[in-house]
């Protein structure tokens, strides 16, 4: 019982014998000491050239063709069946650990976006911070110049007293 099958340009025939260890062969007949033509016979006698080990071709495809027993082929199924398998769990393994990765991107994007707003907030009271700092270094800078005024003021004030005052 024979099976054809085409796939991709090519015309596999399937049997359910099993398969012979060497391949059948077909040999070339063995090369001729004359040379004959029937076409024309005097190209017999001109000076040409031909090769005498050249391979024929045939044209019975049922010689050249691979035979496959139906248990090769269950082999050949099962073999693929178990290769699809297979790739799949990794498939399946591959796709759970992108979840987990996406999920922890996800995760950590959230995480540097609250850090983002806790530093633009520390920054923001930093800023405020040099800022009341630097208004009371102003304001420290206007008493000690007030201060400063009143001691001279103070001093010429205690010199005029011991000048005027009598002993």
């Amino acid at each position: 019982m024979f099976f054809e099958y085409s796939s991709g340009g090519f015309t596999y025939y399937l049997s359910s014998r099993p398969l012979s260890p060497m391949p059948k062969m077909l040999r070339s007949p063995p090369p001729c000491d004359t040379l004959q033509t029937a076409s024309n016979p005097e190209l017999a006698s001109s000076n040409i050239t031909q090769r005498e080990n050249k391979r024929r071709r045939t044209s019975d495809a049922g010689n050249e063709t691979e035979i496959v027993s139906t248990d090769a082929i269950n082999e050949l199924k099962t073999m693929l069946k178990t290769f699809v398998d297979n790739q799949n769990a990794r498939l399946d393994n591959i796709e759970k650990k992108l979840a987990l990765v996406t999920n922890q991107n996800v995760n950590i994007q959230q995480t540097n976006s609250e850090i983002e707003k806790s530093i633009n907030f520390v920054s923001d009271k930093k800023d405020n911070l040099q800022k009341d700092v630097s208004d009371i270094e102003k304001d420290r800078k206007a008493l000690e110049s007030q201060i400063n005024t009143i001691s001279t003021k103070f001093d010429a004030l205690e010199k005029y007293i011991r000048n005027t005052s009598i002993e």
